[in-house]
């Protein structure tokens, strides 16, 4: 939308529990970044079967075709939110320069999740 905020990153709670799970490029990238914001790197699960992030008992999930919802009622938590794939040529162009590249990224939320994590 023309003239509205991009999308922000926030900082998850310090008290949150975060975990970067699977391998590949994009859970490399999503380390890289975690690593730049956070100052530390991030605890991972890389022989886990899906990409993307816990927090706490919440999932960020990389799409592989499923909705939200269906993620939800798969693995029974219902503060899951799936997203796009990055355009990884973006990504690895990117890699090593100070200026970071500004990549569009869709996500939905799973229709059970809890308020606060639709709002995040």
């Amino acid at each position: 939308m023309k003239g509205s905020n991009p999308l922000r990153w926030r900082k998850p709670e310090e008290s949150a529990q975060v975990v970067l799970h699977g391998s590949g490029p994009i859970a490399d990238h999503l380390a890289d970044r975690l690593v730049s914001f956070q100052g530390q790197s991030p605890k991972r699960d890389t022989a886990s079967l899906w990409v993307g992030l816990a927090i706490d008992d919440a999932r960020l999930i990389l799409s592989d075709g499923r909705t939200a919802t269906d993620w939800a009622a798969s693995i029974k938590t219902p503060d899951v939110a799936v997203f796009d794939r990055f355009v990884v040529a973006q990504m690895i162009a990117k890699k090593g320069t100070d200026k970071p590249e500004q990549i569009p990224l869709a996500f939905s939320t799973a229709t059970g999740s809890s308020p606060s994590w639709q709002s995040q």
